[in-house]
């Protein structure tokens, strides 16, 4: 559906399903033990065609890094 965003709110801490998630279009990747405030920020960056994912997962990276990290370790599997 074109404009469709999705929000994942999952249990799943694995960085590598998170890149996979936002590689297979998914706009933000959450935890649900992430702050109530974090989704509001999720839903408002999907909004404006961004991409968001817990700092619960990147541990400070930035997110270029991060997905590029987590997709390099996919490809070499």
């Amino acid at each position: 559906m074109p404009g469709l965003r999705l929000v994942f709110l999952t249990v799943n801490e694995d960085p590598d399903i998170a890149a996979e998630a936002i590689r297979l279009g998914a706009s933000g990747y959450l935890l649900k033990s992430s702050a109530t405030a974090e989704l509001f920020t999720a839903i408002e960056q999907a909004l404006a065609g961004k991409i968001y994912i817990t700092p619960l997962l990147t541990n400070g990276v930035p997110l270029a890094v991060f997905l590029g990290q987590a997709i390099g370790l996919q490809n070499r599997s």
